[in-house]
């Protein structure tokens, strides 16, 4: 973080110290990262600025994974300030510059964030949780919406399909016991079990098998809202 680094964050806590004087410099950093933010918004790619626009604030990771050059957080935004609020949002940065920290990231809040341009990327996004940050330097940016409270669970006309496609992965299935007929009859139930797919865990002869780690996921549809189908 560059305006709204942790340093400051922990001086505005109560019993700080400095908490007044601390709080005037925050609102200080605030309104200097906001006349900054508007130079250069126009040259972010368009969800990045819709990330920073709707914002995350007290949102929780649910989870954060790599894969390849792609990294994802889910974050759990039930109860979180913004547009997001009551929907849990995935975040897929892709072609990351440099991999980042997150092994420890899964429980954490989402605080505060800042966008800035990179030399090595089309942007930086600067995240500060509550236990640590993140810088993460990506080409683009994907939001998906997974689940958002008081929707429908399955309405074919405001849900997105998924595909599940295990071609690449039927040599991992096979080394396992398990056959592709044995699979396909079990993942409509496993579906039927989560409303987040990248939740989804198939049992099969007594081992629990995350669907993302066995299958390639392939989004279809216009809209946000995920219909759970194979």
């Amino acid at each position: 973080m560059v305006f709204l680094t942790r340093k400051l964050f922990l001086a505005c806590q109560p019993n700080s110290g400095w908490e007044r004087r601390a709080n005037r410099e925050w609102k200080r950093r605030v309104e200097i990262y906001c006349r900054y933010e508007k130079v250069i918004t126009p040259l972010l790619p368009a969800l990045v600025r819709q990330l920073c626009e709707k914002g995350l604030h007290d949102g929780v990771v649910k989870k954060a994974k790599f894969k390849d050059r792609d990294l994802r957080l889910v974050v759990d935004a039930a109860n979180a300030l913004g547009d997001f609020h009551g929907s849990t949002v995935q975040l897929t940065f892709h072609k990351i510059r440099r991999r980042v920290p997150i092994s420890n990231l899964v429980g954490q809040w989402w605080l505060y964030h800042e966008a800035h341009l990179s030399s090595k990327a089309r942007f930086s996004l600067h995240v500060l949780f509550d236990l640590s940050e993140l810088e993460i330097e990506a080409n683009d940016l994907t939001i998906d919406v997974l689940r958002q409270r008081g929707a429908p669970r399955r309405n074919a006309r405001n849900t997105r399909t998924i595909e599940v496609n295990i071609e690449p992965n039927l040599r991992l299935l096979k080394s396992l016991g398990i056959s592709r007929k044995e699979f396909e009859e079990a993942l409509p139930s496993a579906l039927d079990k989560y409303e987040n797919v990248y939740e989804v865990q198939v049992q099969l002869k007594g081992m629990r098998l995350f669907l993302e780690d066995i299958a390639d996921i392939i989004f279809s549809g216009e809209l946000n809202l995920l219909n759970l189908l194979a």
